[in-house]
């Protein structure tokens, strides 16, 4: 008798346990012990958490890392955690997930191995286990990573830094425990459809992968919802069966919307997100359910006249502007981290990223590029595609993924990556090569692949204008430059990698951190420049692997350079002048022209090449330079025709007014314009041309809207003695300069007088500094940085300023602000230096 009650009451405790089982995600981000003794947190590098537990200070400044032992990786590395499961998340099935290992991994649980590396490999790879029949209460689960092998296609950081000395080792994506019924819900994505002509009107389709776990037929309903519109799906699964489902508004009514607030990158519009609840009912139970964000926008190309891809968005024709993104060399990135970067990506008036690799320790950085009006350009690196990288002989045409593992391994990386990331508005397309090019058996696989779980968005063979027999030309160009051209180079017709089509990589080489993160990186007192210089820009095996050429730039154009000061004023203003250029070259040019992307954002590791930022998050000059130079309204200087010009990418016409003011160096006004027109949407105006001059003159812009309040403004230091080119000598680096522009005469300004005065505000968890600047003198004072540094000496990050590196007219003054978190009580101090002002420090108070 008191056993049939106990075995009446399992029965009742087990109904009971299926009428509470949780549906739930538990990501296992913190608790993890590496290696039996390091505290880490997944996702992680071991190099990370080496780092963060105090192992090699000081490791990526000087030449520290060249001498680190990297045998020590040459063998597995464990992670152990522990993790506690409740009754009712231990009623269902609990699912194992692994969206990132690199590159192989044993798993274990409560010492049981349920995969090995033959199953867990491949940096790219997800892995979704079954361990309901192996899990309890409190359970340890460890996983023994090794790293990858020469000639794997491993993370990539090519040659913009030394490699890392793990290969990225490590649990590199989430790690999660997921909590179900018999039927799981994976990977939803929403694809848009738009009216481009009304944008009153989108179709949309719903894309859900669906898993049975059970060995029974189950059938129940997929319920969705909606900004206030709901809707059911009768689904029947055979016993283990996973499928992909795709309902379309002819199926379900509600997935047609009337007047949809769309998705735009911010320089178009608002970047509105809608918020999807999904359920999966069956038995009067929930089986799981999936909330996530999407976009309704519709990504679509074209190809202009001369063969050069393009963009549309939401019908409309996009001006690509973006840079290249790298994530920390030993994937140290964090939330905090990415929303500052990408709020440096918009306050730039960039409106999208390019990733060589599908970078990123988590979606983070994509839910915010969603969130921001962001594009992605992600895809695969160069580094499967040359020998001196991968590790293997490579296909002068196709690269090192060509024989059958090889494409198997591929079309896996392609089929998980682009299930976890398709929802995502911000990615407007996938590249599936970089320098080369998939050989025809791995493209006819892609091709099938993305038809069947992605076709919402273009499909991009290579960062290169080359073709394949499948899809045609890629209609982009990676022409360079890499390495320093001067302004007026970005002008002609002549340069490979000038202002026409879609420049997928291109830059201008070195671009140096400020002076307080040069020391921290070099050293102190780092002059003249050496060897320690060398190694700390790019990790090319052919080129740029020290700074002669902007030696050159800096000696040719400005003059020999007597201090480390007077060095970065001159680096300074080639970049500033340069890499603007670039981008306003491109908008100038519209329609011929259709993308841009500077060679790079970001930097993995302290470096002097190919930043708009430093390791260390601090803006470079070129930084604020790029932001005035893609603002949407400006007024923009045409290099090749000498001309005034008028940039309007907004969606409304504007009456606009146009000022001009030219001045010689010893501070007279020797020329002066000003008109009236009407700027239509999203079209280039030419407005006058520029005024008669000799030898050096600083040319100030300045755009007004129909109140007479300035919007806009734009300043150039400017030669009568142009760059020449030879441009039969160009190659993929650069064009060798056989003339340099004349600029030295700047060097012999006189001194200019400029006071500084600060208010402090502290309000909301933040202080704005209130920065007047007034120049006292008859000429203009030139270049000038501000820099505010806490008590220690050290950069304050973030300090976002309104501009820097800022020239003033003669007798005028600017308000310029810089908002920082937090600092109510923290005391700093404000440093102004500049050409030809005298380098001065105030304490903020």
């Amino acid at each position: 008798m008191n056993r049939n009650l106990l075995r009446v009451f399992s029965v009742a405790c087990f109904l009971q346990a299926c009428l509470l089982m949780e549906a739930k995600v538990i990501p296992l981000h913190d608790g993890w012990v590496l290696q039996g003794k390091y505290k880490a947190t997944v996702p992680s590098t071991v190099m990370g958490v080496l780092t963060d537990n105090g192992e090699y200070p000081g490791l990526l400044e000087g030449t520290a890392y060249k001498n680190i032992d990297r045998t020590r990786f040459d063998v597995p590395w464990t992670y152990t955690r522990t993790f506690r499961l409740s009754p009712a998340e231990l009623a269902g099935h609990v699912i194992l997930q692994l969206d990132g290992i690199s590159y192989r991994a044993n798993v274990r649980l409560n010492g049981q191995l349920i995969a090995d590396s033959t199953e867990i490999c491949g940096t790219y790879t997800r892995h979704t286990l079954d361990i309901t029949e192996k899990v309890k209460n409190v359970n340890l689960l460890e996983i023994e990573v090794s790293r990858a092998r020469a000639g794997e296609p491993n993370a990539g950081y090519v040659d913009w830094n030394p490699r890392p000395a793990d290969e990225s080792l490590g649990i590199i994506r989430p790690v999660s425990i997921i909590t179900c019924g018999d039927v799981m819900l994976k990977d939803p994505s929403v694809m848009s459809e738009v009216n481009a002509t009304t944008l009153q009107e989108a179709w949309l389709q719903l894309s859900v992968g669906v898993r049975n776990f059970s060995q029974c037929e189950i059938s129940g309903f997929l319920r969705g919802s909606f900004d206030g519109r709901s809707f059911q799906v009768p689904v029947t699964l055979k016993g283990g069966e996973e499928k992909l489902l795709n309902l379309t508004s002819d199926a379900v009514p509600q997935l047609y919307v009337m007047n949809p607030k769309l998705w735009w990158c911010h320089n178009m519009g608002t970047p509105t997100l809608y918020r999807m609840k999904l359920e999966f009912v069956s038995r009067e139970r929930i089986e799981d359910s999936f909330t996530f964000r999407f976009g309704i926008r519709e990504i679509g190309d074209f190809f202009t006249e001369e063969g050069n891809r393009g963009f549309t968005l939401n019908g409309r024709r996009v001006l690509v502007r973006g840079a290249g993104w790298t994530d920390d060399i030993f994937m140290r990135d964090t939330p905090k981290t990415y929303r500052l970067q990408l709020g440096y990506v918009s306050d730039m008036n960039l409106n999208a990223i390019r990733m060589e690799n599908i970078w990123g320790n988590s979606q983070d950085v994509f839910e915010l590029c969603d969130s921001l009006g962001i594009m992605v350009l992600p895809g695969w690196t160069c580094h499967w595609e040359w020998e001196e990288y991968l590790g293997k002989p490579c296909d002068e045409l196709y690269g090192g993924m060509t024989s059958d593992k090889d494409i198997s391994l591929m079309v896996r990386y392609l089929h998980d990556q682009v299930l976890w990331l398709r929802r995502h508005p911000s990615i407007i397309c996938w590249f599936v090569g970089s320098d080369k090019i998939p050989c025809m058996p791995l493209e006819e696989k892609y091709r099938r692949l993305l038809r069947r779980i992605d076709p919402s968005r273009p499909y991009i063979t290579s960062a290169k204008k080359l073709e394949t027999q499948l899809s045609g030309t890629a209609g982009m160009k990676m022409a360079g430059p890499y390495d320093y051209v001067g302004p007026s180079y970005w002008y002609s017709h002549k340069a490979p990698g000038g202002a026409i089509g879609f420049n997928t990589e291109t830059g201008i080489g070195a671009q140096l951190p400020q002076r307080e993160s040069l020391e921290r990186m070099l050293g102190k007192n780092p002059w003249p420049i050496s060897s320690v210089w060398g190694y700390h820009c790019t990790a090319s095996a052919s080129s740029m692997g020290k700074l002669d050429k902007l030696q050159e730039v800096v000696e040719a154009r400005y003059g020999t350079p007597q201090n480390l000061y007077d060095f970065l004023h001159k680096a300074d203003l080639a970049n500033y002048e340069s890499t603007r250029a670039m981008f306003e070259a491109f908008r100038v040019n519209i329609p011929k022209t259709t993308g841009i992307i500077q060679w790079m954002l970001n930097a993995a590791r302290p470096g002097l090449y190919w930043q708009l930022y430093d390791h260390y998050l601090v803006p470079n000059a070129s930084y604020y330079s790029v932001r005035k130079g893609n603002a949407s309204l400006q007024l923009i200087y045409d290099y090749g025709r000498k001309r005034i010009v008028a940039v309007n990418e907004t969606f409304l016409p504007e009456t606009l007014t146009a000022e001009a003011k030219l001045y010689s160096l010893g501070g007279d006004c020797i020329g002066s314009e000003q008109k009236t027109f009407n700027a239509e949407s999203f079209a280039v105006e030419d407005v006058f041309p520029l005024p008669e001059f000799s030898g050096n003159a600083f040319l100030f812009l300045y755009l007004k809207d129909s109140q007479g309040h300035v919007i806009a403004c734009n300043d150039y230091a400017l030669t009568a003695d142009m760059d020449v080119y030879d441009w039969d000598a160009s190659d993929w680096i650069s064009t060798p300069i056989s003339h340099y522009a004349d600029y030295r005469s700047l060097s012999e300004m006189p001194t200019a007088t400029v006071a500084m005065e600060v208010d402090r505000q502290t309000a909301g968890g933040k202080t704005v500094l209130t920065i007047r600047l007034t120049n006292q003198s008859g000429i203009v004072a030139f270049f000038l940085r501000m820099a505010l540094t806490d008590k220690q000496g050290c950069l304050v990050v973030p300090a976002h300023y309104t501009d820097n590196y800022v020239s003033l007219e003669p007798h005028t003054e600017r308000k310029i602000t810089c908002t920082i978190e937090g600092g109510r009580q923290e005391k700093y101090n404000l440093l102004l230096d500049g050409w030809n002002v005298k380098k001065y420090i105030l304490k903020v108070k």
